[in-house]
């Protein structure tokens, strides 16, 4: 009787063991899905904003959209509401190919507190 109930634990350790081989590959195949939707979709963006002139979106959404917009290479840049924004958020929006950044905003409205310290000090 004791062999044999050593016999069953050592299948249902099999068994289990071989669950889990199955659910790390099932894992792994999702991860590579998951990933692969994620450039097709952002390879779906990236066509869609390269036949535009002007695209407008959010620091959040320049933030999302950091990859496509490296690759667009946008030369002009412009934040409205600029005393409102971080400056880490205007600094994810540049590239290397950005030639003009326009800040937009009515310091005497809304008074622009930078989080750098040597910004804050001009």
């Amino acid at each position: 009787m004791r062999n044999r109930w050593r016999l069953y634990r050592y299948w249902l350790s099999l068994y289990r063991a071989h669950l889990k081989d199955n659910i790390r590959d099932a894992e792994r195949n999702y991860q590579m899905a998951a990933s692969r939707l994620k450039e097709l979709l952002e390879e779906e963006d990236l066509a869609i904003m390269r036949t535009t002139k002007i695209i407008g979106m959010t620091t959040t959404g320049a933030a999302r959209y950091k990859n496509v917009l490296r690759r667009i290479q946008p030369r002009i840049v412009i934040v409205e509401e600029a005393a409102e924004v971080l400056e880490a958020h205007v600094v994810t929006t540049l590239s290397g190919h950005c030639q003009h950044l326009i800040l937009i905003g009515d310091h005497q409205q809304l008074r622009p507190s930078p989080n750098v310290y040597d910004l804050a000090e001009v």
